[in-house]
């Protein structure tokens, strides 16, 4: 366990937090440690691959919200800039910032269809849904 937190510690030192997010949702790296470690060293997204494989939904769409938010000003702004016309949503695409904003809407939208319906309510599974739709409605606004 120690070789594999220090492999999550090593990552986000050299800055390599695409990678951190594949490693950290695999099952045989442990929760609690490694969010510990991705939270100290701001791998945001990693965090919200942790927190849905903990469980805590809404606090995975949070942290998925915040790449949303800081892949918007980074690169989406400059993307659209260049080509105002760049499709989302679409195999087709070929940029790389546009395809990983993508990503990570569908990953919420897997966290809302798939765990939402695990909580013991209806209402419970459809403000889910509703937090998921505010916090996209905030970043979308922003591209505007």
């Amino acid at each position: 366990m120690n070789l594999l937190l220090r492999l999550v510690e090593l990552l986000c030192e050299k800055k390599v937090k695409s990678k951190i997010t594949e490693y950290v949702s695999r099952e045989y790296f442990p929760i609690d440690e490694t969010l510990i470690i991705c939270k100290n060293k701001n791998a945001t997204e990693a965090c919200a691959v942790l927190y849905k494989r903990k469980g805590l939904y809404e606090k995975s769409i949070k942290q998925y919200i915040k790449v949303l938010d800081a892949l918007s000003e980074e690169k989406i702004y400059y993307t659209l800039y260049m080509d105002p016309h760049v499709p989302f949503n679409s195999e087709a695409t070929k940029n790389e910032h546009i395809r990983h904003f993508d990503n990570i809407i569908l990953a919420m939208v897997k966290i809302c269809d798939k765990y939402g319906s695990r909580y013991g309510s209806e209402i419970e599974s459809e403000n889910l849904w509703l937090f998921a739709m505010r916090g996209l409605y905030q970043v979308s606004d922003k591209l505007r």
